[in-house]
């Protein structure tokens, strides 16, 4: 009985820190593509903004977005 109640709390323990992972992942993401937006806005006033940035910053966002997780 003690054995499975171990074997729970460390599934617990487990699951909270995969959470709390993700939680950081997503944040990550997300200022990622509050970054990429500032940016462009930044170039695009400064006329600085061409189609390689707009590329770059294309694959920048889709390599973050698009990536698969292990698992």
């Amino acid at each position: 009985m003690n054995e499975v109640t171990t074997n729970d709390a460390e599934e617990n323990a487990r699951m909270d820190r995969n959470a709390a992972l993700q939680k950081t992942e997503t944040y990550l993401r997300y200022g990622m593509v509050l970054a990429v937006i500032v940016a462009a806005v930044y170039l695009s006033i400064n006329d600085k903004f061409d189609s390689t940035i707009g590329v770059l910053f294309g694959t920048l966002i889709g390599f973050f977005f698009g990536r698969n997780r292990k698992g």
